[in-house]
């Protein structure tokens, strides 16, 4: 596919999201290169995905020492992690939102939540006022009565 098919798409009306996000992909500028070259439009991730790119790559290693140093540990580190990397995806959508949120919102930097409901339960709140208050409004949970109680 070259860069024109992706750009083709977008003009049709279709949104080309990355189900993917790492701090290589943030630092490197491949994310904005993506936005800007291929016209993706969103982003998701979920601790799956998170977890591999931080267990994959030596780039997260200083803030998680930063974060360990100042008392985070086990998902209030994680999500920490993951807020840091989605509001800077966010800030790169920025330029996305203001140009598609008055018809059809493109732009979602978001996380998906695990199904296991007492794993994500206690922390629910608190990512939900993390992701709100960076910009990355995206926070999915599954259909589940716990979610409910989450957020």
């Amino acid at each position: 596919m070259t860069s024109d098919a992706p750009k083709a798409l977008n003009r049709l009306g279709q949104s080309l999201w990355l189900d993917n996000i790492t701090r290589d992909l943030l630092d490197s500028g491949t994310l904005k290169r993506y936005i800007d070259e291929l016209s993706i439009t969103g982003l998701t991730s979920n601790p799956t995905i998170f977890d591999h790119a931080i267990s994959r790559s030596s780039r997260y290693d200083a803030e998680i020492g930063r974060q360990l140093d100042s008392g985070a540990t086990g998902e209030g580190l994680f999500f920490n992690l993951a807020i840091e990397d989605l509001s800077r995806a966010a800030d790169l959508f920025a330029p996305v939102h203001a140009r598609t949120c008055q018809s059809a919102p493109k732009f979602d930097p978001g996380l998906e939540c695990a199904p296991e409901g007492g794993r994500f339960q206690a922390v629910g709140l608190t990512v939900c006022r993390a992701c709100w208050s960076s910009n990355c409004t995206g926070l999915r949970y599954p259909s589940a009565e716990w979610s409910l109680r989450a957020l």
